[in-house]
């Protein structure tokens, strides 16, 4: 089979890809690996001389999504597109956001998913059950294969083996960083409204204003006895005004910093989920209080912290020793054999009885307009010069791949060779 993989963020999703790839080309498989943001001239032109039997996307939803693949699938009925869902769970309410807006992708395309929580959703928004693969999230794999020591982290980002590390996750900056003109497009075509983007913005903007001077309270008793690592949610950057103790990194998948450090802090975030799954004491930042109707399911669950002044090696030991694990409701199993059950689906996926289908919602597919053609066709032309020329840092031009530069795969620091 020749297979295609897509990627929204390289920090979060490639190495797990990488690690899925080598397993299908061991069975004799020929797969590519792309970003689905920047990469999509690169990946149409290498799909068109080797066509696909199988795409995986990150995310597989609307019409933007159906005219991102149509060059390469208007010509092939056949090929099987798969949504890995890299992003299950939401607000209650707010399922629809993840849910399918057309019918190649609700019923043409299948659904990879973590577990039965999310994939209830999709039956019952009315996704065929033979659609739908319980597969478990294939990033989990990498919880269960240290590849980096905490000595080379300490090494490599100046932290000092000795203190006690605290990985705080932020989820805030996609409304205030993000939203371009296009990207609110996209959203309002899956059903956000305008005045949930703004509260989105003034929601941000308080709880990160709460956290600059939370951390920056923080004493020197504190700063002796932690490394606290503040993590950018992918797609972002800090925000200005944190301290400058703080150490900043979104470098590595979360799973390398969930694997060696002491406690584990989110805001929101569900990775708090692979971090119990990793055995790690958790807990939720609340400061603010997230309002009821924006807290997602499972994650008060977790002690919820006003502050971190609240952190103390007694508080890390009691929940070490004490604290119940939750994960498995809401991401499924974590067991290192993810890519394996992925390899078995996409056989499943291949069998013919699914042939008819294919071809009968592939006459649904939404053909791009040409104004939506040319304008990706130089959107991703442009982000390669001003990448190569480094106009990119120096004018934060255009932004939303300045803020995404971390995602882009040719950018200085993000080199991944060749190894698509």
């Amino acid at each position: 089979m020749v297979i295609y993989m897509l990627y929204e963020h390289l920090v979060r999703e490639y190495k797990a890809l990488l690690r899925l790839k080598k397993k299908f080309e061991k069975r004799g498989d020929e797969v590519y690996i792309y970003s689905a943001i920047f990469e999509r001239n690169s990946f149409a032109k290498h799909a068109k001389k080797n066509p696909p039997d199988v795409i995986l996307m990150p995310w597989f939803f609307c019409e933007a999504d159906e005219k991102i693949l149509y060059p390469v699938l208007k010509k092939n009925p056949k090929v099987r597109v798969i949504s890995l869902h890299h992003e299950e769970l939401t607000i209650p309410g707010n399922e629809s956001y993840f849910l399918s807006k057309t019918d190649y992708t609700k019923y043409g395309a299948f659904h990879f998913v973590w577990g039965d929580y999310f994939g209830s959703f999709l039956k019952e928004d009315g996704v065929p059950e033979d659609r739908v693969f319980i597969t478990g999230n294939v990033r989990s794999d990498l919880i269960s294969s240290k590849t980096v020591s905490r000595e080379e982290l300490a090494e490599t980002y100046h932290l000092d083996p000795k203190k006690k590390w605290i990985l705080f996750a932020e989820t805030l900056g996609y409304y205030s960083q993000r939203i371009s003109e296009s990207e609110k497009a996209a959203l309002f075509s899956r059903g956000v409204t305008e005045e949930e983007i703004e509260n989105g913005r003034r929601d941000e903007q308080a709880g990160i204003q709460a956290a600059i001077e939370d951390f920056s309270s923080l004493g020197i008793d504190f700063r002796d006895t932690y490394e606290l690592i503040y993590r950018p949610h992918p797609g972002t950057y800090a925000f200005e005004g944190f301290p400058e103790w703080l150490n900043i990194i979104q470098d590595r998948p979360i799973s390398d910093w969930i694997a060696n450090v002491d406690f584990f802090v989110s805001r929101r975030s569900t990775s708090v989920f692979e971090a119990d799954a990793a055995g790690v004491p958790c807990a939720m930042y609340e400061n603010p209080p997230t309002p009821p109707e924006l807290l997602i399911p499972g994650l008060d669950l977790y002690p919820a912290l006003r502050s971190m002044k609240e952190i103390t090696p007694e508080f890390i030991e009691k929940l070490k020793t004490g604290g119940e694990s939750h994960y498995q409701d809401y991401i499924g199993v974590v067991d290192g054999h993810v890519a394996d059950r992925i390899l078995a689906a996409v056989d499943q996926t291949m069998d013919e009885s699914y042939d008819e289908d294919c071809r009968k919602y592939h006459r649904s597919l939404h053909k791009p307009s040409l104004h939506f053609s040319v304008h990706f066709f130089l959107y991703d032309l442009l982000v390669r010069i001003m990448v190569k020329t480094t106009l990119l840092d120096r004018t934060k031009y255009p932004n939303s791949a300045y803020v995404m530069r971390k995602d882009i795969p040719y950018y200085k620091g993000n080199s991944i060779r060749n190894q698509r």
